[in-house]
């Protein structure tokens, strides 16, 4: 079904005023699990749960600066800006997971400065190694790679990540900004594709 939200303005875009995005519209921001299939180029993905608060995963990462990229909608990162609802899913098969989490702001202005501090603060963990203590007590390296900022979506790669998926060492962390709304994904898989 088509979201019934307003159309959303990617970050900078002028043009006419739209409404802001209500937090009743946040679960149809996210993509289907038939979408996330052919995204990720597979069939059968499902939702394997679900989010209604932002994560919070700094325990694990002992270098703070890391804490960003851990995954999606990470607390930490989130503190202080002035978000007021969220929205998310995980949805995964034996060799793929996703997980999409939607941010509400209470205007687009305020969704466009926590993009700027986003695009400030990722680069600090960029290429290099930093660790995650799992919940099990071992150490698992992870691998960032280059951070980039092309067309206002913020994206990275992540290597080295155990345990995410069966199957799946690489993760691709991507952010971006539309009208008050962040949109905050982490897709692994053995192979990714951008």
């Amino acid at each position: 079904p088509a979201p019934s939200a307003p159309a959303a303005q990617p970050a900078g875009a002028s043009g006419p005023t739209v409404a802001p995005v209500a937090q009743s519209a946040l679960p149809q921001l996210l993509l289907s699990p038939e979408q996330l299939s052919t995204a990720m180029g597979t069939t059968g993905m499902a939702v394997t749960g679900s989010l209604s608060s932002l994560p919070d995963g700094s325990s694990q990462v002992p270098d703070k600066a890391c804490v960003p990229l851990e995954g999606p909608g990470q607390a930490p990162a989130y503190a202080g800006s002035g978000s007021t609802a969220v929205s998310g899913q995980r949805v995964a098969d034996q060799s793929h997971r996703v997980e999409q989490i939607v941010v509400l702001f209470p205007s687009a202005q305020a969704a466009r400065a926590f993009f700027a501090a986003s695009a400030q603060r990722w680069p600090a963990c960029a290429n290099r190694q930093h660790d995650e203590i799992t919940t099990a007590g071992q150490t698992q390296v992870h691998t960032v790679g280059q951070v980039s900022n092309i067309n206002g979506t913020l994206s990275a790669t992540v290597t080295g990540i155990q345990g995410r998926t069966a199957a799946s060492g690489v993760c691709e962390r991507a952010l971006t900004v539309a009208n008050n709304v962040a949109v905050d994904v982490d897709a692994c898989s053995a192979s990714p594709s951008g």
